[in-house]
């Protein structure tokens, strides 16, 4: 039986730039824009961004 991985040990184990926009954009329910801000850098950087990230955490989440 495999043990699953739980989304705060993915999380945890990004890059600290990438766990402060995940925890700014979905714990800290900011707009891209507004996360964009905090962070000193444009909105589409931050789109492109989540979207990879994401894409990498669903994919250590589905990790058999």
């Amino acid at each position: 039986m495999a043990d699953r991985i739980s989304l705060a040990e993915v999380i945890e184990a990004l890059p600290e730039q990438d766990k402060q926009l995940i925890r700014l954009r979905f714990y800290g329910n900011r707009t891209q824009s507004e996360t964009a801000k905090a962070l000193h850098t444009t909105q589409v950087q931050i789109s492109r961004r989540e979207r990879k990230i994401l894409i990498r955490l669903r994919a250590r989440l589905l990790e058999e």
